[in-house]
């Protein structure tokens, strides 16, 4: 830059008293040899030997806010102080086509902060991407959504590794077997029995047998559980099983012969209602 590429500046329209972010005009002149076009901006003399805190603080001691007017060797530009202090010094004014170096004002910024309340703000030196501390409660959520996130995904591989060791286990159970042919070789033999004095246990067994059913074919916890969750872990796992009415519906009626006096007809119905809900969960899964 030549040294006839310089220009000064004064300020107008400037209040008695400028505190933080009051908004002033800054009117400036300079030879017509020097372009300068819109965006203009301010930039600091980088080979001034500054502290890091006056480098940092600089920016904002005089920072251009937008273009008033910009003509052939002058400009009014609208501009502030965010920085409370008093100034004597040169900046450049920058744009793509041309730069204005700046002879020195003066200008002074009051801090909005009362003088008797001063003393007692004490500043505090930033950390992490922070300027200032955060409250408690910002960092009591973040722990608390952190440790949320670890229940949540403990519990979640909790019940992947039950499944996938209850998944192995029905396997080796089921080795050289197939689960509906082992179901209904049990309730032929639960027919046989239908009529003798102890057909009430024919309620437990045919329970028993189809739960053993879903369990080997569905690999599901199925025969200490109710009837509702036996239902959730089968629209959990297959989406595309549906409602699972009549399997409720066999579970509700086993419930119910369970607590009266079974009569060999009682038996016979509860046994053909198992052969056809097995029937429909296997034929389900055939249509998936």
């Amino acid at each position: 830059m030549n040294a006839d590429e310089t220009g000064t500046c004064r300020f107008e329209n400037m209040k008695e008293t400028v505190t933080v972010g009051d908004i002033f005009e800054l009117h400036c002149e300079w030879p017509l040899t020097v372009i300068l076009s819109s965006p203009v901006r301010i930039e600091w003399n980088q080979k001034e030997k500054t502290t890091e805190v006056q480098s940092q603080q600089k920016p904002y001691s005089l920072f251009l806010l937008d273009t008033v007017s910009l003509l052939p060797g002058r400009g009014k530009f609208r501009v502030t102080g965010y920085q409370p202090g008093s100034y004597n010094t040169g900046f450049n004014l920058v744009s793509d086509k041309g730069v204005v170096k700046v002879q020195p004002v003066s200008w002074q910024v009051g801090s909005v902060i009362p003088e008797e309340k001063q003393e007692s703000i004490k500043a505090y030196p930033p950390y992490g991407p922070w300027r200032e501390p955060l409250p408690l409660w910002y960092v009591s959520l973040g722990v608390l959504t952190v440790l949320g996130v670890i229940a949540f995904l403990s519990v979640k591989t909790y019940f992947f590794i039950n499944r996938k060791k209850k998944i192995e286990k029905i396997r080796e159970r089921l080795k050289n077997k197939k689960p509906f042919r082992e179901f209904i070789s049990q309730l032929n033999l639960l027919v046989r029995e239908v009529g003798n004095k102890e057909a009430k246990g024919i309620i437990v067994k045919v329970d028993k047998s189809f739960r053993l059913l879903l369990e080997n074919e569905f690999f599901i916890s199925a025969l200490e559980e109710n009837p509702k969750k036996i239902i959730r872990q089968l629209k959990k796992y297959y989406p595309w099983f549906g409602n699972a009415q009549d399997i409720f519906d066999f579970f509700t009626e086993v419930d119910k012969l369970s607590s009266e006096k079974v009569k060999p007809e009682d038996s016979e119905q509860i046994l053909n209602m198992a052969r056809e809900v097995a029937i429909a969960c296997l034929e389900r899964k055939e249509r998936k």
